[in-house]
């Protein structure tokens, strides 16, 4: 409440507290409400912009093995296609990219479950040590977890009973689990994302470590990179892959 009533916050944050659904989140104090907060589901943009692309005839699905890219006096070559400048986006794997595993990632696995709640009916987010986001169908996603040992895309009994505790917690109504998923985020040591080009080959870039802000910091950085590979402009320096070169 306090911070709703500073000039810079009253565009994001409502002042009032809200007391809706009451008989069905555990929430004794109520809650407060974001302004404009909304989700983007992002495998369905992502499939969408893939079939754009392939209509326009300008996407090839294909393993890149680095092995394979030549770096000519005019670019790069990767089978017989030739480019300016070949930029990596690979998530985790660029671990193991010869160009760029110097990058100081630190690699999180989290974990998720999906799981039906008929009688919740909530079109909003809920944060409160975890989210639940609705879906559609009376499905919510909920999550997530760290982890920093475990790097497998498996799904363990240890998050899934974390997630259950905390759901528990939250909700006063049964639910029913659906599905339970994991992955490994590309997590930066100072979380800020890996963006630039190789400081020994001006052919080879990369853009990655969004981080959860990804939906938001994408674009704005695409632009940026776009920029600075068409037009020579500084790239912001917090991103820039050379602060630790």
């Amino acid at each position: 409440m306090a911070k709703s009533e500073t000039e810079e916050m009253q565009d994001y944050m409502e002042s009032d507290v809200v007391h809706d659904h009451e008989d069905k989140i555990q929430l004794p104090f109520g809650y407060g409400e974001i302004k404009g907060g909304m989700h983007i589901e992002m495998s369905k943009l992502l499939e969408s912009y893939k079939d754009y692309l392939i209509k326009n005839d300008e996407f090839i699905e294909d393993n890149c093995d680095c092995n394979e890219l030549i770096i000519t006096a005019n670019g790069v070559e990767w089978k017989n296609i030739q480019a300016k400048c070949v930029i990596f986006c690979e998530g985790v794997s660029t671990q193991q990219n010869p160009y760029f595993n110097w990058l100081p990632f630190v690699p999180a696995k989290g974990e998720i479950l999906l799981v039906k709640i008929p009688k919740l009916k909530m079109n909003q987010m809920i944060n409160k040590g975890i989210f639940v986001l609705p879906v559609g169908e009376e499905i919510y996603k909920v999550g997530s977890t760290f982890d920093w040992d475990d790097l497998s895309n498996d799904p363990t009994e240890k998050a899934k009973t974390h997630l259950i505790e905390k759901l528990d917690d939250l909700l006063k109504i049964n639910y029913e689990i659906i599905d339970h998923k994991a992955g490994v985020r590309p997590t930066v040591k100072d979380r800020r994302p890996f963006i630039g080009i190789h400081p020994n080959h001006q052919e080879v870039g990369v853009f990655n470590g969004m981080g959860t802000k990804g939906a938001l910091l994408a674009p704005f950085y695409a632009k940026q990179f776009v920029e600075h590979l068409e037009n020579n402009t500084e790239l912001d320096p917090e991103v820039n892959i050379l602060r630790y070169f």
